[in-house]
């Protein structure tokens, strides 16, 4: 059986930090007048958030919710066309693992529609067999359920499975799915918070995650 190689998105395979933070204080200065995130300590807050999760901390009216989650998109998919990429290397490492006959999919909070725009924008959309994203899973990490989602579309047995993200949310959420875990360190938390979750590995750029991806699954293939 070949090895599912599941990805989370945002700091992992996208560079999407600025356009995240553009989009988030357009759509919070348009909307309620207020630049949100203005600290360190606001950006840390929503870092591993969904919108649905965020924008309620602002206003609990729905419908000023509603506007600022709508706001929210229109304003990344405007940023991102110039401050959002993917990783140097990730096209090379996605092509390489297909090639190699390994399935891939998307774990992500993000909302499915900007993680369309992203894939379409840097040609990563033919590459992956399942996509969970915000919109489509109950859960949130770092809750293994998105995990598992995924593992379900894709007919995977957990120990068939690694997943990838930078966040130490990621690796509690693979880690509780019984998938072997892969943290990155150069997303959108720190090398600290990710590594304090002991990940199975860690990679610290794109040629190490692959290398990282390739001993996991040959370990998978000798078991």
């Amino acid at each position: 059986m070949n090895t599912a190689v599941l990805f989370d998105w945002d700091g992992t395979l996208m560079d999407s930090h600025s356009a995240i933070l553009a989009a988030y204080r357009s759509a919070t200065t348009s909307v309620i007048g207020r630049r949100f995130p203005d600290t360190q300590d606001e950006i840390d807050l929503i870092r591993p958030m969904r919108a649905q999760q965020s924008f309620p901390l602002l206003s609990d009216d729905p419908k000023t919710v509603a506007e600022l989650i709508a706001a929210y998109n229109d304003a990344y998919v405007r940023e991102s066309v110039t401050t959002a990429h993917a990783f140097p290397g990730v096209e090379r490492l996605l092509g390489r693992l297909r090639d190699g006959g390994q399935t891939l999919a998307v774990v992500s909070s993000k909302a499915g529609s900007r993680i369309a725009a992203d894939a379409v924008q840097e040609s990563l959309d033919s590459f992956f067999d399942t996509v969970i994203s915000g919109d489509t899973s109950a859960e949130v990490k770092p809750h293994p359920g998105p995990i598992l989602d995924a593992l379900a579309a894709l007919e995977v047995p957990a120990d068939q499975a690694i997943y990838v993200g930078d966040g130490p949310q990621d690796v509690i959420a693979g880690r509780d799915a019984g998938v072997f875990t892969v943290g990155v360190t150069y997303g959108l938390h720190s090398a600290a918070e990710v590594a304090g979750e002991r990940p199975d590995a860690l990679a610290n750029n794109i040629d190490e995650l692959e290398s990282a991806i390739l001993g996991a699954v040959a370990i998978r293939a000798e078991g």
